[in-house]
């Protein structure tokens, strides 16, 4: 228990500056643009009605059909779905504002960052210093202007840190090689369902358990990690294989 105290310690020590700042200055009502309305929109509609439907906030007045008949809404389908997803279910689970669901998330997102940053700095000094510097990184204007905004990117970027974490403790512990790399798998994967660039971190994930398979200690080990290779892109598709179903194809109008 002393141990585990210690260890944890120096890690909400690292994250508390930056998510009380971020929580003191966002108050739980983030910043908002246009595609945040469409964020939230489909995040209400999925809340209320269970269907991912979002408005036309630009231009309605030139939004018609064939028969001229004007268009107020239509299914999010251009972005990922999964910050408007989660933004709905915990509206709809704990009967949350969708405004106050998306800051919740942002802050959670932010405290996720600096708890991987301090990890994975933890691998290279100690805990004090690892601490110090994470704790100075959360409070620096540029990240905290990137998480107060109801926007996928906070929600994309702690997927990422995930990811970046467990390629590290995979190839640190390698007792633990292959639950840290599923880890991995799944958070990337996670990530392209929140924002297309999350190909780039799925490619990233794949590289590193194709180069730990080649390196691998037995075969139970080997047939792990080439089966967390396949998770990454099969979690990352789901929403590809939505488009298909919806448009036709799974990468034409993407955004």
């Amino acid at each position: 228990m002393r141990a585990v105290s210690k260890y944890i310690f120096p890690a909400c020590l690292a994250m508390a500056p930056g998510v009380l700042l971020l929580a003191f200055t966002m108050r739980l009502t983030p910043h908002m643009m246009w595609d945040s309305v469409q964020y939230l929109a489909a995040a209400t509609s999925f809340a209320t009605n269970g269907t991912f439907t979002a408005t036309l906030a630009e231009l309605p007045d030139a939004q018609l059909d064939a028969a001229g008949r004007l268009i107020t809404s239509h299914p999010l389908i251009l972005w990922p779905p999964g910050y408007s997803l989660l933004i709905g279910a915990l509206a709809r689970g704990f009967a949350l504002d969708v405004r106050t669901a998306a800051a919740l998330i942002s802050l959670a997102s932010l405290a996720i960052v600096l708890w991987c940053t301090w990890r994975i700095a933890c691998e290279v000094t100690d805990t004090t210093t690892a601490a110090g510097a994470v704790a100075f990184i959360g409070v620096q204007s540029v990240v905290q202007q990137l998480f107060r905004s109801a926007l996928s990117e906070p929600l994309f970027l702690a997927c990422g840190a995930w990811t970046l974490l467990s390629i590290v403790r995979a190839w640190a512990d390698p007792s633990r090689r292959v639950r840290w790399t599923v880890s991995a798998a799944l958070a990337a994967g996670l990530s392209m369902n929140v924002r297309y660039t999350g190909a780039l971190v799925l490619l990233f994930q794949s590289a590193a358990a194709l180069c730990l398979l080649v390196i691998g200690r037995s075969q139970r080990e080997r047939i792990g990690l080439a089966i967390s290779i396949a998770l990454g892109p099969l979690v990352g598709s789901l929403f590809l294989i939505h488009r298909w179903f919806t448009l036709g194809c799974a990468l034409c109008e993407a955004r």
